[in-house]
């Protein structure tokens, strides 16, 4: 029993080990997170572009796990990448108003499209910002991004791809707001192969505070438990609480200290002077022991087989002059059953 207690509680703690690994794998790598984020590892995520900037001195890059409108815009570059051409709605646009007319250099990547029978339309207007998005003809020869811009005079065009605006600006207020067709050369695939620096530089612009927003992506802060562990650095903590939970779990399967020794655990309980020899010896005295049994024995008397008046004063008389228990045990056995 207690091997296979030890077993089982083996078998859980690697199962517990190999779901963690695979967890921290998986995030490590950033795969469960949306194509453009900042935690992305791989060749679609933005991961390198964050840590590049992180290692300039004297800039300041953070993710923001919270609503956008929470967002202090003042002397700082958000860069709000992995957008689908529809999925802003007019409330969205007015909220980026905000954080560009509050000082903000908004840097808005799209996701590009490949294909004209997919779910993008071929045309979307955003009327508050003076801008649209189209969708151009596939090229044969090449796949390509299909979405570009048309916009009004307010914009200035920094990139065009085959007569078409697909890197866009204009000035918002007291910031700026910039949208990029596709947002390719920000990726980790185009940083290790097709990296343009310069380009890179001018998406952050001159402030020296750079917000990479993972709250579009819905990973955002709930202030739940383990957000709170890792903030105030109690992993220790958790690691002796839960040392302490698995020793209780083995404290109520197997008892710790060894079990109490008994006096000849291998004789066998159907002896005459076995189990019950032994119960009588701690429970009363040698003298008593035949009195207290035989006191017990008379209570049973009217269910088991009846015995002789003469017989049962044979038992009493055994009793009162036989003082050694045993040898009085088996006197009384041979008068209950008449033998000699």
């Amino acid at each position: 029993m207690r091997k296979a207690s030890w077993l089982a509680l083996a078998l859980a703690l690697a199962f517990a080990f190999g779901l963690v690994q695979l967890f921290r794998w998986r995030f490590e790598a950033g795969d469960v997170y949306p194509q453009y984020s900042s935690l992305r590892a791989d060749p679609v995520g933005t991961q390198a572009l964050f840590e590049s900037f992180q290692a300039i001195p004297g800039i300041s890059v953070s993710r923001n796990y919270q609503p956008i409108e929470r967002v202090n815009p003042g002397g700082a570059t958000i860069f709000y990448l992995g957008v689908e051409a529809d999925s802003l709605q007019l409330a969205d646009l007015f909220e980026l108003d905000k954080l560009a007319a509050g000082g903000a250099r908004l840097v808005i990547g799209l996701l590009p499209v490949l294909d004209l029978n997919g779910p993008t339309p071929r045309h979307t207007e955003w009327k508050p910002w003076k801008v649209a998005l189209e969708l151009a003809e596939p090229n044969p020869k090449r796949v390509s991004n299909l979405l570009y811009f048309t916009v009004s005079k307010h914009w200035n065009v920094v990139r065009a791809a085959s007569g078409h605006a697909v890197l866009i600006e204009r000035n918002f207020g007291s910031g700026s707001l910039v949208l990029a067709a596709d947002g390719y050369p920000m990726s980790n695939e185009a940083l290790l192969f097709h990296r343009d620096a310069k380009l890179l530089s001018w998406f952050a612009g001159s402030n020296r505070r750079l917000i990479f927003d993972e709250a579009h992506f819905g990973v955002t802060e709930t202030g739940s438990v383990a957000a709170l562990g890792r903030r105030y650095h109690l992993q220790a903590t958790l690691a002796v609480l839960l040392l302490l939970a698995v020793l209780f779990i083995r404290k109520n399967s197997t008892p710790l200290a060894p079990a109490p020794a008994v006096e000849n655990p291998t004789q066998p309980a159907a002896q005459s002077w076995g189990m019950p020899h032994y119960l009588l010896r701690r429970a009363a005295p040698p003298a008593e022991v035949i009195g207290t049994c035989l006191a017990e024995w008379r209570k049973s008397l009217p269910l088991g087989p009846r015995h002789s008046e003469e017989k049962l004063q044979r038992v009493d008389e055994i009793a009162q002059s036989e003082r050694d228990p045993v040898k009085a045990y088996q006197a009384i056995g041979r008068a209950l059953t008449g033998e000699k």
